[in-house]
């Protein structure tokens, strides 16, 4: 065994670690694959105490040793690689069972990380930089692959613990769960909980930091482990962490309000939704009715929707650089590729492409435009809110009136049409009765509100402000292409094609 001593060390990786690792997968595979190499973040500081790894990891005799003491259970690689392989095809159970058979336990992910890259924070047991020469990647080979145990010189750790760049991937002691604060991703998924921690599938785009998980079930063909004896009980890497490389995902807010560009809505009452039977026209429809007084207090709401310009500037101000709104992706993208049209990233910086810098930005998360709202010092309006400022208080159909005007709206003749939306304020014929533009066509525009289909036959007489929780959020003003879609009708969803908005204030 090897002597880890107490103390600091770096674990994880950078963001802009994370991003060169995908950029060698793009060259190798042509693709983007960020997701698994925005697991190990952020970076943190930990501390551990004294421990004593195995200087390498257990070998088929070894193992078969405690199958014959009838302590563990006999695994299919046993018998069909030589005594000096590493022991793969082993349960997380089965490794458990040695470990504890021999005194000892599994390493906990932190004291694995430590022994495989020291203290300076390297990418690789040898430094910082990929070698092809060296023998050491197992990611997806098959048994024929793995080597005798300790026989691949340049893989020791400044420790001088063995293959844990190579040979067999190893099991951890550790259930998966997301580093503290991970401000990238939102949550641990359905498919991931009751996963156990495994490391040791290095490449050029993995590094020793990166992480893998898997049923503890499940006896991986290439999965082994060694053990560790230290603290009797492991210790919680969220009692061991010192520090983190976290900033803060939502910029400062502002402190004041311009209201420039906002148009006054006064308080009083409106009718909100559509009268009963228009289900008979549009089976939609019913989701808006039934038609109801709404009492609201008065408020401002943007006069435009909010453009490509400006939502580039705060994605600019955000203090990542990678877009995530509480714990959310801002804008649509794919492993952190940008996916908003006419939107493009030049040395870092969001900027609109040329001439498109006044089209309302679309492909934007509900938690992107709350964020945003929230940085110019407002919020999203409620979906009352939303509705009074689109039709006013007689109960039109549409911005200017009842009847259907197509050529009032920046609608596209389909919803692939690339010139669409179009810039904001261009369409003088659709403006509310409060200076409004807009709210028929363009972007469709998320609102505060958690979307119920029933929410409008209980809803409160003053101020409602949607209901409690609920799966999705509510959108409006999708654009009027067929004319029973009024500002009345309600949608709900995640991301899409066109989901834009614009922001509401109450001084």
């Amino acid at each position: 065994m090897v002597e880890i001593p107490a103390g600091k060390f770096i674990m994880g990786h950078t963001l802009e670690q994370a991003r060169a690792l995908d950029e060698a997968f793009i060259k190798a595979f042509g693709v983007s694959y960020l997701g698994p190499n925005l697991d190990p973040l952020p970076q943190l500081t930990v501390k551990l105490d004294t421990f004593q790894i195995d200087e390498m990891e257990v070998s088929i005799a070894r193992y078969q040793r405690c199958v014959e003491a009838d302590v563990c259970q006999a695994v299919i690689s046993l018998g069909r690689l030589p005594a000096d392989r590493p022991i793969v095809s082993v349960t997380w159970d089965d490794a458990d069972a040695y470990c504890r058979w021999v005194g000892k336990r599994l390493p906990t992910e932190a004291e694995w990380e430590k022994a495989a890259r020291g203290t300076d924070g390297r990418l690789y047991p040898w430094g910082n930089v990929w070698d092809d020469r060296y023998p050491t990647i197992n990611y997806g080979d098959s048994w024929d692959k793995l080597r005798p145990i300790g026989h691949t010189p340049q893989d020791v750790s400044p420790f001088g613990v063995r293959d844990m760049a190579g040979n067999a991937s190893e099991w951890t002691n550790d259930w998966y769960l997301l580093y503290p604060s991970n401000p990238y991703l939102a949550n641990v998924t359905d498919a991931a909980k009751g996963d156990k921690v495994f490391r040791g599938e290095i490449s050029i785009y993995r590094a020793i930091s990166s992480r893998s998980h898997i049923s503890p079930r499940n006896p991986s063909d290439l999965l082994g482990f060694r053990c560790v004896r230290g603290p009797e009980l492991p210790p919680v890497l969220t009692s061991a962490v010192i520090s983190a490389s976290i900033r803060p995902m939502i910029p400062p807010l502002a402190t004041s309000v311009d209201l420039t560009h906002m148009s006054y809505v006064p308080t009083g009452p409106f009718i909100m939704g559509i009268g009963a039977g228009a289900e008979k026209d549009d089976p939609y429809n019913f989701i808006g009715s039934p038609a109801h007084v709404v009492y609201l207090d008065s408020f401002y709401i943007d006069r435009h929707e909010i453009t490509i310009d400006e939502y580039a500037k705060f994605l600019n101000a955000l203090c990542s650089n990678f877009l995530r709104c509480y714990g959310f992706s801002c804008v649509h993208e794919d492993h952190g590729r940008l996916l908003v049209p006419w939107m493009e990233v030049i040395d870092g910086h969001y900027q609109a492409q040329p001439g498109y810098a006044n089209r309302p930005v679309v492909h934007v998360s509900w938690q992107g435009a709350r964020a945003y709202c929230e940085w110019v010092g407002k919020r999203l309006p409620t979906e009352a809110e939303w509705e009074k400022a689109a039709r006013g208080t007689d109960g039109r159909l549409y911005p200017w009136g009842n009847e259907f005007g197509p050529s009032r709206a920046a609608t596209p003749p389909d919803f692939t049409e690339a010139k669409y939306p179009e810039p904001v304020g261009t369409h003088p014929g659709d403006v509310s009765p409060y200076g409004v533009y807009d709210m028929a066509g363009n972007a469709v525009e998320w609102v505060a509100d958690w979307f119920s289909s029933t929410y409008y036959a209980s809803s409160p007489y003053a101020n409602p402000q949607g209901p409690e929780d609920g799966g999705e959020h509510v959108l409006r003003g999708i654009p009027g292409i067929l004319q029973e879609y009024s500002v009345t009708y309600r949608e709900f969803g995640d991301y899409g094609l066109f989901n834009g908005f614009r922001c509401a204030y109450v001084p």
